[in-house]
């Protein structure tokens, strides 16, 4: 069998770019027609508490914002996890300087809406600024128009941040004195989050590996890496007849997927077994399904192919009769 090296991890043969041309659009329309929309939901239902649409109204010229929340159900003291925030302007005139931001529990030991343990000394955290943002604020929301924000949240040193968001506007379009104080839109303590490295972990790996727009790379690279590691087990190419290279490239496709089938078996056990075994359990189930089929669908045409291979009497038969007595 030939030397798996660093050049077989980038496909190099006509076999493998059409193995690559006949599955891709497979695995893709698989993604998105099956999986996608699952993923989704696992990704907002479990990973993500909703606070649904509330009414907030300051003066009767606004009428009212109405607000969604989406929090985190669990965080995390290595990254960023997101509150969404989502303002509808039922009203009748636009919104203007609608302000919206997360304040920690205060703290009697040492001032008004600090915490020692909110002190975060991580620098990555802050993306190259002096600062961590913890509010977002809409110049102005048109009337019957929705907008959408984020704020971040961490959990220093493994610790439950409690405290609550607030919102504010500064004015209605037309009337400049329209001010009150600020009103709670949700209280965020223990019972809404938790601390979980695990899952938020694999929040993490979610969000930015298995959800588009990085979902789409990542599934290219797979497929590629894959395939040129299971074409470096064939022959040459170039020694081989029509029938024979027919063979093979049945060979390296059943191989890819079966290939595929065990790595999203992997994706599920590490990222959505922590979440239930329920969730998503099409997957795994699906994955065995298509990897036994593919052992048994490989095992046949490696029968044929040898069977061919022999009566040309080739001579990297040796090199055949090892490959498929690890098939």
């Amino acid at each position: 069998m030939n030397n798996i090296n660093v050049k077989h991890l980038i496909p190099n043969t006509v076999r493998s770019w059409l193995t690559i041309l006949l599955l891709a659009p497979i695995v893709y329309l698989l993604y998105y027609c099956l999986v996608f929309g699952s993923l989704v939901k696992v990704y907002r239902g479990q990973l993500f508490g909703v606070a649904p649409y509330s009414s907030y109204s300051k003066s009767t010229l606004s009428r009212s914002l109405k607000v969604r929340v989406y929090y985190p159900r669990h965080l995390a003291s290595f990254g960023y996890r997101w509150i969404y925030i989502t303002i509808y302007n039922s009203g009748s005139k636009p919104v203007e300087h609608v302000k919206v931001w997360f304040s920690a529990t205060p703290d009697e030991r040492v001032g008004e809406n600090i915490s020692p343990n909110n002190v975060v000394i991580f620098p990555s955290l802050y993306g190259g600024k002096n600062y961590i943002d913890k509010s977002v604020e809409f110049a102005e929301i048109p009337a019957k128009g929705v907008v959408s924000g984020r704020l971040p949240v961490i959990a220093p040193w493994g610790q439950v941040v409690t405290g609550a968001l607030y919102i504010d506007e500064a004015n209605v379009a037309g009337n400049k004195d329209a001010h009150s104080s600020p009103s709670v839109l949700l209280k965020l303590d223990k019972s809404k989050w938790d601390v979980n490295v695990i899952q938020s972990w694999s929040h993490g790996l979610i969000e930015f590996g298995l959800l588009p727009p990085w979902a789409n790379a990542f599934l290219i690279l797979a497929i590629l890496i894959i395939t040129g590691l299971q074409d470096s087990r064939e022959p040459d190419e170039r020694v081989l007849c029509l029938k024979e290279k027919y063979l093979s490239l049945l060979r390296v496709m059943i191989r890819v997927a079966g290939s595929m089938a065990v790595v999203v078996l992997f994706v599920w056990f590490f990222l959505f077994l922590p979440f239930g075994i329920k969730t998503l359990w099409g997957l795994p189930v699906a994955s065995l399904v298509v990897g036994t089929v593919c052992w048994f669908l490989h095992r046949k045409v490696s029968n044929r192919f040898l069977a061919v291979y022999r009566s040309n009497n080739h001579r990297e038969i040796a090199f055949l009769e090892g490959d498929h007595g690890h098939s």
